[in-house]
């Protein structure tokens, strides 16, 4: 499938956990870790720089079992519907 030699309506629902195919190709796919050490980030990086430390803070308090930050989102931003942008104009019409 990651070579693109196979789809999934050709493999065999018996014979196969799709669940753990789908998570087998996503881990796959995201390849090796990279090696930030090297970077420069400017200006323009500042939310990638605020999404590391975040992600540093809490894998930290995670290791040393400290409460994690319970993220929620205010009402006022209403819900993030998903699916694709026809399916979302569709939904539109109807209502």
């Amino acid at each position: 499938m990651l070579a693109a030699k196979l789809r999934l309506d050709e493999v065999d629902p018996d014979r196969t956990d799709f669940t753990r195919l789908q998570d087998d190709i996503a881990q796959i796919g995201q390849s090796r870790i990279v090696d930030h050490s090297l970077e420069r980030l400017g200006r323009a990086d500042t939310g990638v720089i605020l999404v590391r430390k975040i992600w540093r803070r809490e894998l930290q308090a995670l290791a040393e079992s400290r409460p994690l930050k319970s993220w929620s989102r205010p009402a006022e931003m209403g819900l993030i519907k998903y699916g694709s942008a026809k399916q979302q104009a569709a939904e539109q019409v109807e209502n």
